[in-house]
């Protein structure tokens, strides 16, 4: 038998399936998906590798054999398949594919260790040398740092040294001690300790309810001593042993009350649709406005996916979103529930990974990364707010979530659902193309109306002489709901305190030395950092060029507006969620609780504040620039700002209260704009779906941004240029030419970042063409990279991204 195998190593040289003959001791052990130990290359040095596929031929000769199988993670059937479609789809690496699939942290740290065991006698100097130092095993690090590698290997082939590999996890095993009870009779047990020994009494008598638990819970709750513990254990009452501890997130180990909510006409309407048809393949897209219940059916379908035996993903575009989306379900089936995104420990992540890959939770919810869970028996894929940017992953391969889905619901036969109030476009326009078949949820669900939107033209508010950021509305309704004990939500998608910091005198501002982007000013640590690669400086007192004492601040971020708002509300309790105040672990989950638990009146945001919420005594939201995201120059900047806005609006009166939002804007006649405020998303595509169609854009076209990123910049340029005229001689042989439209090679908008120039080339197809678009693509820049491009030149493949920014 033979198995070919992929290896764990990054090196596009290696990026192919390598052929092994299987030793009769693993035939009936080794499947498909194990990891493996392989001698790999020259000197035949172990190495990290997984099965990919096992058959009973092969035509090449003198193959190596497999080492050793590595039973404690195997990847399932569907993740094997994942791993070749995976590099089909996103032009990625075999190791790229494989590193986003299984944990971090679990790749084997190899150890190779060097003794002397030939004769000791008629030595050469040099040998005699090697021989004293090696008397006992030296780590390879050792003789590297000495240079006596290359002295080594002859002796080693002459049998005089043995050299020893061996592989460890570079994740740690944590561990527990735990008592386990020995008792037949209690009654008999308990004669052994005499009647004033209350305390032991109870502390055997839990013991022996439980059959097990934790010696640490012992002594927390029943203040059981080592003492008490070790008499118990000399009287063969008690056995304390040390397991195996299974590590996850805190908001797991919490009590929540268990609850559920009965289904209300239009979400038992959705329920029944899908339930009709659950053991197909089926793709939904649910278009709920904001507040209407999805979560509610999203628990429904895990209760009834969970009475077949089966698992279920459910996936939330940020992480922001999971502690809400975790706590609703742990109200509903207990803690038996997994959680996979990146803020999760990779211990934590690891020990998850293994009880759903053993079946021993049912429910993953997470981030876009969980959608590679190791499910053995998956029946339902749910994706919320389907429309997020942050399903699109950033590094290779570059998915999309809503595509492997889509992959991994047709390879398992069972149905995907997809959820937004503001639907992509993408996703509507297969809707209308009967690709998916749309369910609605139009009403909410305490059948509040939606909340009531105010639309405050800005370039008013500045002629009536009000030159602060906060109209005279949205000032007059934050009091009142302070007043009333309600609380607020703010929202600017902008972080940090100022924007840039410049000199008024000569104009210089401080930038980025490796980004040449202007430094956002941090006004907590008083630093100006840049919001790319975390360069970051003490801001001077005097401008560096002229020595001037007018360096200011200028424009401004969540931070300052924090602060702004402790001057016009000093009685308020104000809050801000936005990634540099949720940098430490449980920091999230911090600001949520105290939002729920009515510590927070005011809440000031980025756009983590606009997605999927729920707070039940917001009765106003405040979008301070609502167009800040319509300048942006991006051909979806219209369709992310309707979107924005309509979420945020939706975080509004989803209690018993209504709700209030102000919109403050300063092209309040945009299209994009006036949809949201009405909240109309028919209106709102309409008018968006022609402007995509008449400059062909998605969904009317696919869509490849070619990154040319390099050391420097004249051999950045070189190369762009010579892969776009390598490109267009391809494509304009094996497609039509009007079919094609090359854009570039141009200056990306960004055009240096941590020392790296930029340059992109933009290409948009029709549809049909996709898989031959690839072939050219893994063609001219892959295969044949090196002839097309300088050697410190990196070509990025971004297949249908979501921005060309």
């Amino acid at each position: 038998m033979y198995a070919q195998v992929i290896l764990t190593k990054h090196s596009k040289a290696i990026d192919m399936a390598f052929t092994y003959k299987i030793p009769e001791k693993f035939e009936d052990l080794i499947q498909v998906g194990h990891k493996v130990i392989v001698p790999f290359g020259i000197g035949s040095n172990l190495t990290e590798a997984f099965v990919l596929s096992i058959t009973e031929t092969t035509e090449q000769k003198r193959l190596k054999t497999i080492h050793q199988i590595v039973k404690d993670l195997q990847l399932t059937l569907s993740q094997v398949e994942m791993i070749s479609w995976l590099k089909t789809s996103y032009l990625c690496t075999y190791s790229e594919a494989l590193s986003t699939i299984i944990p971090s942290k679990t790749k084997l740290i190899k150890n190779v260790t060097y003794k002397w065991v030939g004769a000791h006698d008629g030595l050469t100097k040099s040998q005699q040398e090697i021989c004293d130092f090696l008397k006992d095993h030296k780590d390879e690090t050792e003789i590297v740092s000495l240079g006596w590698l290359n002295r080594l290997r002859p002796l080693i082939k002459k049998g005089l040294i043995i050299k020893r590999e061996f592989f460890q996890y570079d994740m740690k095993t944590q561990y527990k001690t735990v008592a386990c009870s020995n008792i037949d009779d209690l009654e008999t047990a308990l004669t052994k300790l005499s009647k004033s020994a209350k305390k032991q009494r109870k502390i055997l008598e839990f013991i022996d309810e439980v059959k097990s638990c934790d010696v640490s819970m012992l002594n927390r709750e029943l203040k059981c001593t080592k003492k008490i513990l070790d008499k118990f254990v000399e009287d063969g009452l008690v056995s304390v042993i040390s397991v195996e501890k299974f590590r996850a997130p805190d908001i797991l180990n919490k009590n929540h009350q268990k609850r559920s909510y009965p289904l209300n006409y239009d979400q038992k309407v959705v329920f029944d649709q899908i339930l009709s048809d659950l053991n197909h393949t089926h793709k939904y897209l649910l278009h709920g406005v904001t507040g209407s219940g999805k979560t509610e059916v999203y628990l429904t379908l895990a209760e009834e996916i969970l009475n077949r035996g089966q698992q279920i993903i459910i996936l939330v575009p940020e992480i922001a979103l999971t502690p809400q989306m975790v706590g609703k379900f742990i109200k509903r089936f207990g803690n038996q529930i997994a959680i996979m995104h990146s803020k999760v420990s990779p211990g934590e992540r690891y020990d998850q990974y293994k009880s759903i890959q053993n079946g021993e939770v049912n429910i993953v919810i997470g981030a876009r990364s969980a959608i590679f869970s190791p499910c053995i028996n998956l029946g339902m894929i749910i994706l919320d707010e389907e429309h997020e940017n942050t399903y699109k992953s950033d590094n290779n391969p570059k998915y999309h979530t809503v595509e492997v889905a889509e992959y991994l619901a047709d390879l398992l036969n069972i149905p995907m659902l997809l959820a937004s109030a503001t639907p992509s476009l993408n996703s509507y326009q297969r809707v209308l193309d009967k690709d998916y078949q749309l369910l609605e949820m139009m009403n909410r669900y305490n059948q509040q109306p939606l909340p009531h939107v105010h639309l405050v033209d800005m370039r008013e508010e500045l002629l009536s002489g009000n030159k602060s950021m906060f109209s005279e509305l949205l000032i007059e309704k934050i009091h009142e709901r302070l007043e009333k004990k309600e609380q607020v939500i703010l929202f600017y998608n902008r972080k940090g305190f100022s924007t840039f910091v410049s000199c008024r005198m000569c104009g210089y501002a401080l930038k980025c030395p490796r980004c040449d982007i202007a430094l956002t000013y941090h006004h907590k640590d008083q630093t100006a950092k840049c919001s790319y690669c975390d360069y970051q400086l003490k801001v001077p007192k005097y401008c560096p060029e002229c020595e001037s004492h007018y360096f200011k601040f200028f424009g401004a971020g969540t931070e300052k507006i924090e602060h702004m708002l402790n001057d016009f509300f000093p009685e308020a309790r104000i809050g801000r969620l936005d990634s540099e105040s949720t940098r430490k672990k449980g920091e999230l989950e911090k600001i949520i609780d105290q939002v729920e638990r009515l510590e927070i009146d005011i809440l000031i945001g980025t756009q983590m504040v606009t997605k999927g919420l729920d707070f039940q005594n917001v009765t106003l939201v405040g979008a301070l620039s609502a167009d800040m995201s319509l300048n942006l120059p991006d051909y979806r900047a219209p369709e992310k700002t309707f979107q924005l806005l309509t979420q945020v609006a939706g975080r509004a009166g989803r209690g018993e209260k209504s709700g209030e939002v102000v919109v403050q804007t300063y092209v309040p006649e945009h299209y994009a704009i006036t949809s949201a405020v009405t909240q109309n998303y028919h209106q709102f595509f309409d008018e968006e779906i022609q402007v995509r169609q008449l400059f062909n854009y998605p969904p009317y076209t696919e869509i490849v941004n070619i990154l040319l990123i390099g050391e420097t910049e004249k051999n950045t340029i070189d190369s762009a240029h010579n892969l776009s005229h390598e490109l267009t001689r391809f494509i304009h042989k094996r497609i039509k030419p009007d079919a094609v439209e090359i854009l570039g090679p141009n200056p990306a908008l960004f055009q240096k970042l941590n020392n790296k120039y930029r340059w992109q080339i933009i290409l948009k197809f029709d549809k049909i063409d996709m898989v031959l678009m690839r072939n050219i693509l893994h063609y001219v820049c892959i295969q044949h990279k090196d002839k097309v491009v300088r050697n410190d030149v990196y070509i990025n493949i971004n297949i249908n991204p979501m921005s060309l920014l």
